[in-house]
C-alpha cells in the first residue's frame, strides 16, 4: 500500500531553498511508485505563509507474511516543490541533496526512518521532484491473523544547497520541520500474519502446544505441533528465528498434530512459533512459543 502527502512545510530558510514552475519534471533520486491517499502537513514559510509539498511515500512491506516472522521494509518518499518557491531557489543553486528524519510509527509504537535524498542537478525551468529512500526498523509479524499497521509521523528536513560544487553562499543549509495536520487516516501500509480470522459464533476455542528438537549428525530440526480439539483441520505455520534470520514452513493439521522439519541450520539459539490458522470459522486460531538450540 502506498500513501500520498499533501504536506505543508515551515522552516527560518525554505523561502531561500526550494522552487520550481513551468510542467516539465527533473525527478533527483529514484522516482517512486503512485499513491493511493493524501495527507496534509502545516507547516510555516517566513514571509511567504504556508506552502504546499505533494509527497508520495511507499513501501515495499508484504501485505501478507507467516505469524512470528520479521520484515524489514524499504521506504521510497517523493516531494514535488511548489511552483511559488521557484525563482529564490534557482537564484542561489544549481544542485540539492537531502535527509527526512520521518517519524513513521508501527501500531502507534515509534519506528523512525532516516531518508537519504542523493545530489542531483536544480533545472533551469520545470518541476523539480526530490527522490529519498531509508530503511524502517525490523517489524516482527504477530500471532495468525493479526496486523500491524505502518503509519506516517511528522518529519524533520533537511536540504543542503551547492553552487558550482560548493556549498551555496547565501543559504546552504536549510531545517524543515512538519506536523500532520489532525482529521487524516495516515496509514502507509498493513502487513497481515497469515491464516487466522475471527472465528463465528460459537466457535471452538483452540489450543496449540509445540516441541522442537534438534539431531546433530543430520543437522536437522524436527518440530511439533499439537492442537485440541483433534478433530481440528486447517494448518500450522512454523517460525524459527534466530536474530534476523527468519525460517518458515506451513503443515496441514491431521490428527490434532502438524510437524515439519528445518535442514542446515546454524549453530545459535532460535525461538520456534507454532502459528494454528483455525478452521472456516468454526475453530479458532491459537499458537505457542518454544525455543531450540542448535550445536
Amino acid at each position: 500500500m502506498t500513501l500520498r502527502h499533501r504536506t505543508t512545510w515551515h522552516s527560518v530558510s525554505i523561502g531561500a531553498v526550494l522552487g520550481l514552475a513551468a510542467s516539465t519534471a527533473v525527478v533527483i533520486g529514484t522516482a517512486g511508485a503512485a499513491s493511493a491517499a493524501t495527507l496534509s502537513y502545516d507547516c510555516t514559510v517566513p514571509i511567504l505563509g504556508q506552502k504546499t509539498f505533494a509527497t508520495d511515500i511507499t513501501t515495499n512491506a508484504p501485505a501478507t507474511v507467516a505469524p512470528g516472522s520479521s520484515v524489514t521494509p524499504t521506504v521510497t518518499m517523493t516531494m514535488t516543490v511548489p511552483d511559488d518557491l521557484a525563482g529564490a531557489f534557482r537564484g542561489m543553486a544549481d544542485q540539492i541533496e537531502g535527509s527526512i528524519s520521518a517519524g513513521h510509527t508501527v501500531d502507534a509504537a515509534a519506528a523512525p526512518t532516516s531518508i537519504t535524498i542523493p545530489r542531483g542537478p536544480v533545472p533551469a525551468s520545470g518541476q523539480i521532484v526530490l527522490t529519498g529512500t531509508g530503511t524502517m526498523p525490523t517489524i516482527t509479524a504477530g500471532e495468525a491473523g493479526s496486523t500491524r499497521t505502518i503509519a506516517a509521523g511528522p518529519q524533520q528536513v533537511t536540504m543542503k544547497l551547492f553552487k558550482d560544487g560548493e556549498p551555496a553562499a547565501l543559504m546552504p543549509v536549510a531545517d524543515l520541520s512538519c506536523t500532520l495536520a489532525p482529521g487524516q487516516s495516515t496509514v502507509i501500509s498493513t502487513i497481515t500474519a497469515a491464516g487466522g480470522g475471527t472465528a463465528g459464533p460459537g466457535a471452538t476455542a483452540s489450543s496449540t502446544t509445540v516441541k522442537a528438537r534438534y539431531a546433530k549428525k543430520s543437522r536437522k530440526a524436527t518440530v511439533t505441533a499439537t492442537v485440541t480439539p483433534a478433530s481440528a483441520t486447517g494448518s500450522v505455520t512454523f517460525t524459527l528465528k534466530k536474530g534476523t534470520t527468519v525460517k518458515t514452513q506451513t503443515v496441514a493439521v491431521a490428527g490434532g498434530t502438524a510437524k515439519g522439519s528445518f535442514k542446515k541450520l546454524k549453530p545459535g539459539r532460535y525461538t520456534v512459533t507454532a502459528s494454528y490458522s483455525g478452521a472456516g470459522g468454526t475453530v479458532g486460531a491459537s499458537s505457542a512459543t518454544t525455543k531450540l538450540k542448535v550445536r
